[in-house]
């Protein structure tokens, strides 16, 4: 057997034969068709109960929202508003379920997911601004839901986790509400492809520097410069934002800018814990299975359990 150019875990190796092209539309609406046709039909951990709502997005486009909640919730509970990722272009995986549903019950909170709207057709603003709408309806919908205003984190993945810094920062300087943690997991944060990871190690599996190259064109079309909220490395204003928790996967071209992201939040005064997983490849907690993911998932939830028992939040 060859031996891999990254040393990554073994747990990961069927995942790493998965070849991702995102170059084509056409392929791209055929993937988002059968994940979400298999979304659709994917059940929640039976400790969850799961309901659908539909409100306003971006420039008057319907946006439906899952929220997960916890079956023995007692009381108004914290909220998890969880922007899901997927390079920009990629709609609600059933494994999306599985770890919103994990999280709803291992920390004892609701999951709200926003089914945004992606770059195919509707490139930036409309995911994040999407985002922020869900996010406002949240707000609004929060007695209805049994949502505590005063326990909400905003979180993420991959491309969810740029929406997720960038919805950070746009709900401090918008003034809509004050979330008390961020967790951002192996995320997006630059456009710029420059970091060392992405330079190094280009051809990473799973997502490698064409595919991110790709998406970043697709989600900016139109725009000949980059917007405030795009790519949220970039922003001058690092204060303020909320705590954070950020988890880069050791062989993956977007470890660098994860770590830098964090590293201007403790600039400007913002704690952030920094998990940089070992052995591992984005999206490896795909393989629910491996012990390496298990303790990723701890750590996760016991950083959102921090930040629910901190008293300065």
């Amino acid at each position: 057997m060859a031996e891999k150019k990254y040393p990554y875990s073994s747990d990961f190796d069927d995942l790493a034969k998965f070849n991702l092209d995102v170059s084509s539309n056409i392929r791209l609406k055929l993937m988002n068709f059968l994940a979400g046709t298999q979304y659709r039909f994917k059940k929640p951990d039976e400790h969850i109960n799961k309901s659908s709502f539909t409100t306003t997005g971006y420039e008057g486009r319907k946006l439906r929202i899952d929220v997960l909640t916890p079956k023995e919730a007692s009381g108004n509970l914290p909220c998890i508003y969880y922007s899901h990722g997927g390079g920009f272009l990629m709609d609600l995986l059933p494994a999306h379920m599985d770890i919103c549903s994990e999280y709803a019950y291992r920390a004892n909170c609701i999951v709200v997911i926003p089914h945004y709207h992606v770059a195919i057709n509707h490139p930036f603003p409309a995911s994040v601004e999407d985002c922020y709408e869900g996010l406002k309806w949240t707000i609004d919908a929060a007695d209805q839901l049994g949502v505590d205003l005063s326990q909400l984190i905003l979180a993420g993945e991959s491309a969810g986790g740029a929406l997720t810094a960038s919805l950070s920062q746009m709900v401090r300087d918008r003034g809509l509400i004050k979330p008390i943690f961020q967790m951002l997991i192996y995320p997006v944060t630059s456009s710029k492809l420059d970091s060392d990871s992405m330079v190094n190690m280009p051809d990473a599996p799973v997502w490698g520097a064409t595919n991110a190259k790709i998406s970043w064109q697709k989600y900016l079309a139109g725009h000949e410069d980059v917007p405030p909220y795009a790519s949220p490395l970039d922003t001058e204003d690092f204060a303020n934002l909320p705590p954070a928790y950020i988890e880069p996967c050791e062989f993956d071209v977007l470890r660098d800018e994860g770590i830098a992201y964090a590293k201007k939040l403790v600039a400007a005064g913002v704690s952030a814990e920094l998990n940089i997983t070992k052995g591992t490849i984005h999206a490896f907690d795909l393989n629910k299975d491996s012990s390496i993911t298990k303790a990723a998932m701890l750590s996760r939830v016991n950083a959102l359990k921090a930040a629910l028992e901190d008293p300065r939040s």
